[in-house]
């Protein structure tokens, strides 16, 4: 049992209502918290805008070659919910949104020893201090979680799991080893130089400008996800992750590019369409991939996938040409 801080009962609660959006299926976990949270904070958002917001719409993340890795690439299957990048864009998003965004983040291998004693230290005291002043929090251990309450049990949260079809109200099932929190309002940034920013986001991350460590975006990570594939034999359950979730991303990335075309000029509504209609195609490409096991075997099969990635990363640049055509025009 947790030691609670004196100045914090052993059990509280948020009292005001949390909007949970049940039609939101299949969708960013992470993506679908922040909406929630930013909506708890007072802010009008959506999970589509947040998606696009983010960047998370149009992004594929891997990682560089590293020697102490056993085939080059690692950890394939979660490279589009790796929360490095929603982390970073997390300043932009409380900019958007006229809102404080605070995140404390640790590595899983500072938490795995001893998860509850990890948390007591680093997260107790914050966790204590938002549910108390009735605001809900994001807790993230292999999925994302609202938070509406704590107690004295091991672990001690309890909220909406957002880790599956549908949000699913219980415990979390672990510590966390991330922290979202809102705080105080501030002015919301004009919506017509938030679309523009988001957008040259989205052309960064198409064109592989966007790095942290040894992540990479663009054309290295789509690389990365063929040359892993046809040299690792044992692959295809995280190849069929990664498919899952980019065609998760490139759904929300229509449907971004078609309600933001809506409130631009022609020409710039023009290139933001050929965009949608673009990742479109791509999304075509990425449902007809196969995800079976016969993809383990070197054949038919294995070169009919590379051919589809290189297909589905070509779709991808010609996409973001339009979305870069569409920036020049906001910024002329």
């Amino acid at each position: 049992m947790l030691k609670q801080a004196s100045q914090h009962p052993g059990t509280a609660q948020v009292v005001k209502p949390v909007d949970i959006d049940p039609s939101i299926a299949n969708g960013n976990n992470f993506a679908r918290g922040l909406t929630i949270l930013l909506r708890h904070a007072g802010c009008e958002t959506d999970y589509l805008t947040v998606m696009g917001d983010l960047g998370e719409a149009f992004i594929l993340s891997g990682t560089e070659y590293d020697s102490k890795l056993i085939g080059g690439y690692a950890d394939l299957g979660w490279w589009p919910l790796d929360r490095w990048h929603i982390a970073s864009r997390l300043p932009f998003l409380a900019w958007v949104n006229g809102v404080a965004l605070s995140h404390r983040d640790v590595d899983f291998s500072g938490v795995a020893p001893d998860p509850a004693a990890a948390y007591a230290r680093l997260f107790q005291a914050m966790v204590c201090r938002e549910i108390n002043a009735d605001r809900a929090l994001l807790a993230c251990w292999d999925g994302c979680h609202v938070i509406t309450s704590y107690d004295t049990q091991s672990p001690p949260l309890l909220g909406w799991c957002l880790f599956g079809d549908k949000p699913e109200q219980m415990r979390m099932n672990d510590y966390p080893c991330a922290i979202t929190t809102y705080g105080a309002r501030s002015e919301v940034m004009d919506r017509a130089y938030a679309d523009m920013q988001a957008l040259s986001h989205a052309v960064d991350l198409g064109r592989g400008m966007v790095k942290y460590g040894l992540w990479v975006t663009g054309p290295l990570a789509w690389q990365g996800w063929k040359e892993n594939l046809l040299r690792r034999q044992t692959e295809h359950f995280w190849h069929g992750n990664v498919k899952g979730l980019l065609e998760v991303a490139r759904r929300a990335a229509i449907r971004y590019l078609e309600v933001m075309a809506a409130r631009h000029a022609v020409g710039v509504a023009e290139k933001l369409y050929q965009a949608a209609g673009i990742y479109g195609k791509q999304l075509e490409v990425l449902e007809s991939m196969l995800t079976g096991p016969e993809i383990s075997r070197p054949g038919k099969e294995q070169a009919d996938l590379a051919d589809r990635i290189n297909q589905a990363a070509m779709l991808d640049l010609e996409a973001v040409d339009s979305l870069q055509a569409a920036v020049g025009l906001m910024a002329g």
